[in-house]
């Protein structure tokens, strides 16, 4: 986890509780995670790419963790295209321009809507375990990923596809657990190398 623990930020809605890791990074990416995870599923991940010069950030999803809804009246809506926008406040209330955006699962989809939201928004559109379909379109509403399939085979290659995101014991710690090294090497660097084009 960030040596700080989580910190807060507020959109017009939430007040998101999100990890850091070199805050100073000249680039930044936004990991996303999926259900029913946390942000501290990528601890594993996340210091490696930030060791590339990354600023990593990791936000807990609305329903997750230490992110929290501003007014108690707020509808509670789990559908997509609300994590998208939750997505894209987050950048906004940040300040960040043009994040590197690396979901799983659900994250993968929160990113991909953010992407369709607000053409341009990422520099680069990274997606894990998440369907075809979904990033078919996404590859055609982020600047960057027009090469998503070739990332996907890469990721095949690498072995980065094996990453283990299931089990009782990782889900309740909300870490993934080590696969031969595949999270400690094989991901960030497919990540980082793909974020480098």
């Amino acid at each position: 986890m960030s040596a700080h623990g989580y910190q807060r930020v507020l959109t017009s809605k939430l007040e998101v509780g999100y990890l850091e890791w070199n805050p100073q990074g000249q680039r930044v990416a936004i990991l996303l995670h999926g259900w029913p995870d946390s942000p501290e599923t990528w601890n594993a991940v996340a210091p490696a790419i930030a060791a590339q010069g990354f600023r990593v950030l990791a936000p807990a999803l609305r329903g997750y963790g230490p992110t929290r809804f501003l007014d108690a009246a707020t509808f509670r809506s789990g559908e997509l295209a609300a994590l998208g926008r939750d997505l894209l406040e987050f950048i906004d209330a940040l300040a960040i321009d043009k994040p590197a955006l690396v979901g799983h699962d659900w994250g993968a989809r929160a990113a991909a809507n953010a992407c369709g939201l607000r053409a341009g928004v990422a520099s680069h559109l990274v997606m894990i375990s998440v369907g075809e379909t979904v990033a078919t379109i996404a590859t055609l509403s982020c600047s960057g990923v027009s090469d998503l399939k070739n990332f996907h085979a890469r990721s095949l290659s690498t072995g980065s596809a094996r990453w283990p995101f299931c089990g009782p014991s990782r889900t309740s710690a909300g870490l993934a657990p080590k696969n031969d090294g595949v999270v400690d090497t094989a991901l960030p660097r497919t990540i980082v190398q793909f974020c480098e084009r």
